[in-house]
């Protein structure tokens, strides 16, 4: 006794990709970029190093406003910036 046999579907193929541009792919690429966000002569380097400053100032500014009033370095990693403690020796106590 052997059950019904299972019918498979066909599933159509997807048509194969182009090897050649067509022409409307080749006008948009000498096309130039006509974003608002782009400021002439200012590169990207040098907004994020303004962008990092910025977060840096904040972050100070957070700190003294929780009333931190010790020591901290600023810490930057791919992730965030960061405010550590500086936690002094026991020699630079003692000075």
């Amino acid at each position: 006794m052997e059950g019904p046999e299972l019918k498979k579907r066909k599933i159509p193929k997807p048509p194969p990709r182009r090897t050649v541009a067509s022409p409307a792919s080749k006008t948009l690429k000498d096309a130039k970029p006509t974003s608002s966000s782009r400021i002439p002569g200012v590169q990207t380097s040098d907004i994020n190093s303004f962008r990092i400053q910025q977060d840096k100032n904040f972050a100070v500014a957070q700190a003294q406003q929780d009333g931190c009033t010790g020591n901290f370095m600023k810490f930057d990693s791919w992730y965030g910036n960061f405010l550590v403690p500086v936690v002094p020796s026991r020699a630079e106590l003692n000075r």
